[in-house]
C-alpha cells in the first residue's frame, strides 16, 4: 500500500495535475446521443517524418499537457481517474453558424488546408462560409481568428451506429491555418483491446473550457447496439466510467502506435438528457473511409476552386 501510494504522488508530480472528476456519470446506457454543442495546395499526403505514436509521444506532444506515463499490465487496475486537461495533434474547433444559433464540435487538421470532423457538426450550415475553424484554445475565449471554409464534403446518412450510417466530413479552408503540418494518414483499424486516447473541449464536469483528454480501450461493439465496421466502440481505461460528451463530436480518437484512427460520434446514455457517456464512447472509423479521404484530398478539395455546391 505504502509503495503504491508513493507512485501515485511521484507521478503527480513528475507529470500533470491528474483530473479526479473528468466527465463521470452513472452506468447503464441504453440509447445513443450524438455530441454536438449548442489558399494554398499542400499535398494530402506528406512524406514528411511521420508523427511518433507512442502513448507518451503523442499525449506530451507540443501544446499537449503531458500524461500519465504508459502502464504496466498490472498497473491497470491501480490506477484511476487518468484523465487530464490536454489536447491531440492538430486538435482543433470547429464553429458552424446557423439563421439564429451556432453550435461547436472538435476537429483535426489533417494538412494546413483540410479538417476532418463528424458530418452531423456540420448540418445547420446555410453555405460553407458559415463554418468556421478556430485553435483549440479559442473555446476558452481567446482572441484567435478563425478560418472560413471554402468547400466542404461528407458522408451523412442513416443513424449512428447502424449499418448503413456514415457520419464523416472533409473540410477545406479557404486558407491555411498556420503551424499545420501534414499528417502521415495511416488510418489503422483499432482491434478490441486496443489502447486509444481521445479529446474533445465540449462539456464535462471539471469546470473548464480547456480541452481534456480521455484514455480508452477499444471493445466488442456488440456489447451495445453498435453495428457496422464503419464504426468502433470503447470504454475507459482507467476510470470506472469516462468518455464522450456533447460538444466532443468529431474530435480525434489517437490509437497508440497507430495514430489518428477516429472521430467521435456518439455515446451510450442512460437518459436523453445525459450530456456524456455513462458506459461507452463510439467512433467512426477512419480505416473504413481511408480510399474516400484521400480520393477527396487529392481532387476536389485540393483547391478552393468552385466546383461544388456551395451548401
Amino acid at each position: 500500500m505504502k509503495i503504491l501510494v508513493a507512485l501515485i504522488l511521484l507521478l503527480s508530480h513528475i507529470y500533470c495535475q491528474i483530473n479526479f472528476n473528468s466527465k463521470q456519470k452513472q452506468q447503464q446506457p441504453s440509447r445513443f446521443q450524438s455530441n454536438v454543442s449548442p489558399v494554398s495546395n499542400s499535398p494530402p499526403v506528406s512524406n514528411s517524418p511521420p508523427i511518433s505514436f507512442s502513448e507518451s509521444e503523442i499525449v506530451s506532444m507540443s501544446g499537449s499537457a503531458k500524461g500519465v506515463p504508459p502502464p504496466k499490465a498490472d498497473d491497470l487496475i491501480r490506477v484511476v481517474n487518468a484523465d487530464i486537461k490536454g489536447n491531440l495533434p492538430q486538435q482543433v474547433l470547429i464553429r458552424t453558424h446557423s439563421y439564429s444559433s451556432s453550435s461547436d464540435c472538435t476537429g483535426s487538421m489533417l494538412t494546413g488546408d483540410i479538417a476532418i470532423t463528424s458530418a452531423h457538426c456540420l448540418k445547420d450550415r446555410l453555405a460553407n462560409r458559415d463554418v468556421l475553424v478556430y485553435p483549440h484554445e479559442r473555446n476558452c475565449g481567446g482572441r484567435q481568428a478563425g478560418i472560413t471554409a471554402c468547400k466542404v464534403v461528407e458522408r451523412s446518412t442513416g443513424s449512428t451506429c447502424s449499418y448503413n450510417g456514415h457520419d464523416i466530413a472533409l473540410v477545406r479552408l479557404s486558407r491555411p491555418m498556420p503551424g499545420i503540418r501534414n499528417l502521415r494518414l495511416n488510418f489503422d483499424s483499432p482491434r478490441v483491446g486496443d489502447r486509444t486516447v481521445m479529446a474533445g473541449t465540449g462539456v464535462n464536469y471539471n469546470r473548464t473550457c480547456e480541452s481534456l483528454i480521455s484514455y480508452q480501450t477499444v471493445v466488442d461493439c456488440s456489447q451495445t447496439s453498435c453495428r457496422g465496421v464503419q464504426w468502433y466502440c470503447t470504454r475507459a481505461t482507467f476510470k470506472h466510467v469516462g468518455g464522450a460528451c456533447t460538444g466532443d463530436s468529431g474530435g480525434p480518437s489517437w490509437t497508440f502506435r497507430s495514430g489518428l484512427t477516429g472521430l467521435t460520434a456518439g455515446a451510450t446514455v442512460s437518459d436523453s438528457g445525459q450530456q456524456c457517456s455513462s458506459g461507452f464512447s463510439l467512433f467512426t472509423n477512419l480505416n473504413y473511409y481511408k480510399s474516400w479521404i484521400v480520393s477527396n484530398m487529392r481532387g476536389s478539395l485540393a483547391t478552393c476552386r468552385a466546383d461544388l455546391l456551395d451548401v
